[in-house]
């Protein structure tokens, strides 16, 4: 009941896609990578109520979750990933981050956490 149509909202979510060795100005790697990630995508799935308990046990004892998705069929998008929840990549940057993915043949259902910009990109 979860997945009918009219329950869908719109997430946009950027897959991290490569990341790249930070060189020093004297050429040399730093020690630290920069991450590089996708073109946002847009996704069309069901969003919980915020949620945080590990009352149902799909991801184990992880508590540090705030919502969870549902997306029918396979999930396109890794743990690196970064969401746009309740607005578009053009109003700003992402407010949310994969936490963990439970995959069934039917559906998966992802854990995400609110965060603010800075800590989106750590």
């Amino acid at each position: 009941m979860r997945l009918l149509y009219n329950h869908l909202i719109t997430v946009y979510y950027s897959d991290l896609s490569d990341t790249e060795r930070i060189i020093d100005d004297s050429g040399y790697y730093t020690g630290e990578v920069e991450k590089i990630y996708s073109e946002p995508t847009e996704i069309h799935c069901s969003v919980s109520s915020a949620t945080g308990m590990a009352e149902v046990n799909t991801f184990g004892t992880l508590t540090d979750y705030n919502y969870v998705l549902l997306i029918a069929g396979s999930c396109p998008f890794s743990e690196n990933a970064m969401l746009w929840i309740d607005k578009t990549p053009a109003e700003g940057e992402c407010n949310a981050v994969v936490r963990r993915i439970a995959k069934t043949k039917n559906y998966c259902k992802i854990a995400i956490k609110k965060v603010d910009v800075n800590e989106a990109t750590i």
